[in-house]
């Protein structure tokens, strides 16, 4: 039995797939309607989810593109900000099988980067927190690749 949704090129088979029970097994209206509730709560926690941290940054990049010298210099900060919003989301659309698959392998490993991550969030807040994050800057600074970014963009 094949299933009606389709990814990339080549439809799933349900059997294959161990989210079949998530995959549509008819044209029902109940279950279109049941589908479109679902696509729009799940939209809704992920639209406000978002919202702190797209808000901020979206505002700090529309003052920047207000006070730029020309139209077009303010247009390309924001074509910048919103073509590296949409990136991920298109990367993950054109591969999301290779990334289903990354995933199932990488989730091993999800706990390690959280310990990470919140390793460096600490450190970072405890630089912020003695006015010391100039620190931080000197050591990237000595980083060839994030000296270039710098030079060519600050």
């Amino acid at each position: 039995m094949r299933a009606q949704w389709s990814s990339s090129s080549a439809c799933i088979k349900r059997e294959h797939c161990r989210f079949a029970r998530c995959m549509p097994t008819n044209d029902s209206t109940a279950y279109r309607r049941e589908l479109l509730a679902r696509a729009f709560l799940v939209g809704s926690a992920f639209g406000l989810g978002w919202t702190p941290c797209v808000g901020p940054i979206l505002a700090v990049i529309l003052t920047f593109a207000a006070t730029e010298s020309t139209v077009s210099k303010g247009v390309g900060l924001l074509a910048v900000y919103a073509l590296g919003l949409a990136l991920p989301f298109l990367a993950t659309a054109v591969s999301i099988e290779g990334f289903l698959l990354f995933y199932a392998r990488f989730r091993r490993h999800l706990h390690k980067v959280e310990i990470a991550s919140g390793a460096v969030m600490i450190a970072v807040g405890i630089l912020v927190f003695n006015g010391r994050l100039i620190v931080l800057n000197g050591w990237l600074n000595n980083v060839p690749f994030f000296r270039w970014i710098a030079e060519r963009f600050l």
